[in-house]
């Protein structure tokens, strides 16, 4: 059963099985339409967006240890995160 609970900043999380979904809205000029993929008619980031995408939206990235990074493309990864504000960049220098 899916739930939907909706928080602050509007964003909300989608529980399906073991798995937590988390939406954010981001600023238009972030939306990369190159850097989504379309899996079963529902929208998801890349992997690189996604973690620039978490360092945009939280104040803190996961530890090393809660990612699978042998997924992430360095170079689309710098490629990505010049389209953000410094502050992301500065969060992600430790993935590089």
């Amino acid at each position: 059963m899916n739930r939907f609970l909706f928080g602050p900043k509007t964003e909300f999380r989608m529980f399906y099985q073991e798995y937590v979904v988390e939406y954010s809205r981001i600023a238009e000029k972030l939306y990369l339409p190159n850097e989504v993929l379309n899996l079963d008619n529902v929208l998801m980031a890349t992997p690189e967006k996604a973690l620039v995408d978490c360092a945009y939206l939280r104040k803190r990235l996961p530890f090393a240890d809660e990612l699978e990074t042998n997924l992430l493309n360095r170079t689309k990864l710098i490629e990505i995160a010049t389209a953000y504000p410094e502050h992301v960049w500065k969060r992600i220098e430790g993935w590089l």
